[in-house]
């Protein structure tokens, strides 16, 4: 999901707006914002944010010189709006080109601030300005209310080109410019609304459209992730140190992204620091969506049935979270089949690796100790991380490592140096490596919206891949270092977190029913043989390469593996039938 400020229409307001008169994109304070019809314009800086309008207003000696526009508020805040020359300053009233009238109650003209009319910037408060250009008067109105005239324009200053112009401090005004429906009050007497009278007379536009003012993008990527770790305030921080303006007339224009589909966090931060923010969904139908290029599976693990790994001469160096249990193959203890777990799933991933072939993939793991244990395990299992035809070598990328060789071992995977990269969620975050074709996850992210980032890193730029979940059947008491205050270093506190541990029970069945919840589908399920379903994937899908086309499902194939199926179940039909009538006639004798 995809938060921007919507300035699209903006860069080519000469021609998106040719006919109208609206404010202007090129004429405005640099931390003001308009919105996409340019009829609203937002502040959130305590400092006065100006804009003026693409067209302006010249006294002709042919016509009615009287024009009337409208300013009003859909929420509280405060503004100042007014009239004034097209090279005015922007805060309207401060100095001698300018004439605004304020919401403290005050007109204003050459930084002389005095009382007049009454306070307004209330919900639902409407300014009606008016420019008498026969007269050279200029006076407002509240909620139709005239306030009577304000200031008495010198002959000379009424030759000049009036642009109607907007103030705002940390507030959001709209601006009303022709007659419409919903109007509340009545045009004064004589007056015109500017927009009416641009249709039908010569119009002067803004000077100031022929400059360039395009934008300059900071888009900000895994916004979700962030927050999630708590960086809020870091991320406030730095966007307040950008420049909303740089040396070459172009303005910054905030993209915000997030995989995690209408994620509050963002939405929330989005309001914050944009002005009128536009979503964008790439999701299907509003949910979260795998992507057709993703095929995602779910092996379930359960040492209940599958007790092979107490008799493994050689296995993956645990965690230790049951170093101190007293485990006993014979009595299946929670414990006991936690530990039996751990043992399983890093012969399951070897297994997967020689199955399938695989060559190249990502391994995600819960915890930085899991991704040095497993890197450790597969580098030894291959002959050495150093042994060039190792057909497990792998890297580990996690926030222990430090930044050089985080950056080496990424470089290593991209290169092909080594077949497997194995990390953490936060230190993937933000991976884009083309062609990927496999991804296992031998844990289950805590985040059920992590799920979806993990296989994200396969089926890009339209390249199929394979997505492998490994699923325990029963809890997994793992670290959870929420009472720890080194954050696991040297932590050997195996209680659980209620009594003053570091530990939990991790249900992944039940993170598995919230993604297939999330998901709005029931996920595959493969035996430990590893062999996909017969689909459109099968035999016509070599992952980390592109689809081949017209790679539907072959139902010739599919039908000839299913034969001897349906062949059985003819059979049993028949007999059931037969076993039916039989009973029948066996009761009426």
């Amino acid at each position: 999901m995809t938060a921007f400020e919507d300035t699209s229409k903006h860069k080519s307001s000469d021609d998106a707006f040719a006919n109208d008169i609206v404010l202007c994109v090129k004429d405005r304070g640099v931390n003001s914002v308009l919105s996409s019809d340019s009829l609203s314009v937002q502040s959130k800086e305590n400092t006065w944010q100006g804009v003026r309008t693409n067209k302006g207003v010249k006294r002709s000696d042919d016509r009615n010189n009287k024009f009337y526009y409208e300013a009003y508020f859909t929420e509280p805040g405060l503004a100042r709006v007014g009239w004034s020359y097209h090279y005015a300053s922007l805060d309207l009233g401060t100095d001698k080109n300018g004439w605004g009238y304020g919401g403290t109650g005050k007109k204003s003209n050459s930084r002389n601030f005095e009382n007049y009319g009454v306070t307004f910037g209330d919900r639902g408060d409407v300014i009606g300005n008016m420019l008498d250009l026969d007269n050279g008067l200029i006076s407002w109105s509240k909620n139709g209310q005239d306030l009577g005239v304000a200031y008495q324009l010198h002959p000379q200053q009424c030759n000049q080109v009036f642009f109607p112009t907007v103030c705002t401090k940390n507030a959001m005004v709209s601006v009303k410019f022709s007659k419409g429906s919903d109007d509340k009050y009545k045009v004064p007497p004589k007056f015109t609304w500017i927009a009416d009278f641009l249709k039908t007379n010569k119009v002067v536009p803004n000077p100031n459209l022929n400059q360039e003012n395009s934008e300059k993008i900071n888009k900000p990527n895994e916004i979700d992730g962030l927050l999630q770790q708590g960086h809020r305030d870091v991320l406030i921080r730095l966007h307040s140190q950008i420049p909303r303006m740089f040396d070459d007339g172009k303005r910054l224009q905030m993209i915000v992204c997030s995989a995690t589909l209408h994620n509050f966090d963002v939405k929330k931060l989005a309001e914050k620091i944009m002005y009128f923010p536009t979503w964008v969904d790439l999701k299907v139908k509003g949910e979260d969506s795998v992507p057709d290029t993703v095929h995602h599976v779910v092996l379930r693990v359960d040492p209940r049935n599958d007790s092979s790994w107490a008799t493994l001469k050689r296995h993956i160096t645990t965690d230790g979270v049951h170093a101190k249990d007293n485990l006993n193959v014979r009595q299946p203890t929670p414990e006991t089949l936690s530990e039996a777990v751990k043992i399983i799933k890093g012969e399951l991933i070897v297994k997967a690796i020689n199955a399938l072939k695989m060559d190249q993939g990502i391994i995600f793991c819960r915890t930085k100790l899991d991704c040095d244990n497993l890197e450790a395990y597969l580098n030894n299992l291959g002959g050495g991380p150093k042994n060039p035809k190792n057909p497990y070598s792998c890297v580990c990328l996690h926030g222990d490592r430090k930044p050089h060789e985080r950056k080496a071992n990424l470089e290593k995977f991209k290169v092909g140096q080594c077949k497997f990269l194995i990390c953490t969620d936060v230190a993937a975050r933000g991976i884009d490596i083309k062609g990927v074709p496999f991804v296992i996850q031998v844990t289950l992210p805590d985040e059920k919206a992590n799920y979806v980032h993990r296989i994200g890193r396969v089926g890009r730029a339209d390249r199929m891949g394979l997505a492998i979940s490994l699923v325990s059947c029963v809890p997994e008491k793992v670290w959870f270092h929420s009472n720890c205050n080194t954050g696991g270093r040297g932590c050997f506190n195996t209680r659980l977190t209620d009594v003053g541990g570091c530990c939990i029970w991790y249900n992944e069945m039940e993170i598995l029913a919230e993604v297939e919840e999330m998901l709005n589908c029931t996920i595959q399920t493969i035996d430990s043989n590893f062999k996909i379903e017969v689909n459109e994937f099968d035999g016509k899908v070599v992952y980390g390469q592109k689809k081949q086309a017209g790679s539907g499902i072959n139902y010739s194939s599919h039908v000839d593996q299913l034969a001897n199926v349906v062949s059985r179940l003819s059979e049993l039909e028949n007999q059931t039938q037969i076993n039916y009538l039989k009973l029948s006639h066996t009761k009426c004798l």
